[in-house]
């Protein structure tokens, strides 16, 4: 198990800190009898909500012992960490590679960041997305040197309506060859192409970046 973060364990002081001092107020006005009784039921009450809280802290998210944020039902996270089989290629701080269990061509490798990052806007460290890109680049080459591939297609899926199948940012480097049947059908969007709609996205995107 995890250890409860630093800002779980603050967020539960917020929280039963000034309900434990105003039952401590009003148990001043009871009797011994009764107020032995409060105290034991508050006792067993906070700490149901503590354990609970302990258990959903933990399951969001924790570290390892390198110290990495990962996420306890994430099988790319059991791979990285290698509680799970895998065809692992390469790995360093940042950065694991291995064989999709799945493959849609022989060759076909997975990159993740070691660290448990659901989408790619999720990814605020600097140095982990510069080594991702780096291992992105480094699969591609690996598969054109030994010979598996000269050509190859690198995919990546962030959020439900892009289809993302495994909650942990994946890139795809897919071998590709003739007549090898793998098709994405990508078409364009006529609306999207439209001048007024081209601008408008362009407006928003160029404000957003402070006009650089």
């Amino acid at each position: 198990m995890g250890e409860i973060s630093k800002e779980s364990k603050r967020r539960f002081i917020v929280i039963m800190g000034p309900a434990i001092l105003v039952n401590l107020l009003f148990m001043l006005t009871l009797s011994n009898d009764v107020r032995r009784w409060v105290v034991t039921v508050t006792y067993i009450l906070a700490m149901i909500v503590f354990v609970i809280w302990s258990i959903m802290s933990i399951n969001k998210g924790e570290r390892n012992k390198e110290g990495l944020m990962e996420d306890s039902g994430c099988v790319f996270c059991d791979i990285v960490h290698k509680r799970a089989d895998s065809y692992m290629i390469t790995q360093n701080e940042y950065t694991t590679t291995f064989l999709d269990s799945g493959p849609i061509a022989e060759g076909h490798m997975l990159v993740v960041p070691n660290k448990h990052v659901i989408t790619m806007d999720q990814l605020d460290d600097r140095k982990a997305a510069d080594e991702l890109m780096q291992s992105i680049i480094g699969a591609a080459q690996l598969l054109v040197k030994a010979g598996v591939c000269s050509d190859y297609s690198i995919l990546q899926d962030s959020g439900e309506h892009a289809e993302q199948d495994i909650k942990h940012v994946h890139f795809h480097i897919i071998p590709r060859h003739a007549n090898d049947h793998v098709q994405f059908n990508l078409q364009t969007n006529s609306d999207a192409q439209k001048e007024e709609i081209m601008r408008n996205i362009y407006n928003k995107l160029k404000t957003t970046n402070g006009g650089l």
